[in-house]
């Protein structure tokens, strides 16, 4: 995150990736959980919680402006500078 990410991108941190193998975070963690505490291919984070966020958005106004359904964050960020570009 946005905390953590300071230590990580100035190698202040240990590449936590051969003992998470070793360890068997896979079976313990989702792989998108140990995603956000990978940076650059090296895991500098235990993942120690994980929040999901629900958004809603009307469809009609997605159709209007010729928007799919985002799947990824850069997607829905995609779609807010869209909506916002078209009023």
């Amino acid at each position: 995150g946005s905390l953590g990410g300071f230590y990580a991108e100035n190698g202040l941190t240990y590449d936590l990736t051969d003992y998470a193998r070793e360890n068997k975070w896979e079976e313990k963690f989702t792989q998108t959980s140990m995603d956000l505490c990978t940076l650059d291919g090296k895991l500098s984070g235990y993942p120690t919680s994980y929040n999901v966020l629900g958004v809603y958005y009307r469809k009609d106004i997605f159709e209007q402006n010729g928007i799919e359904v985002p799947t990824t964050f850069e997607d829905f960020e995609a779609a807010c500078a869209k909506l916002k570009e078209n009023g």
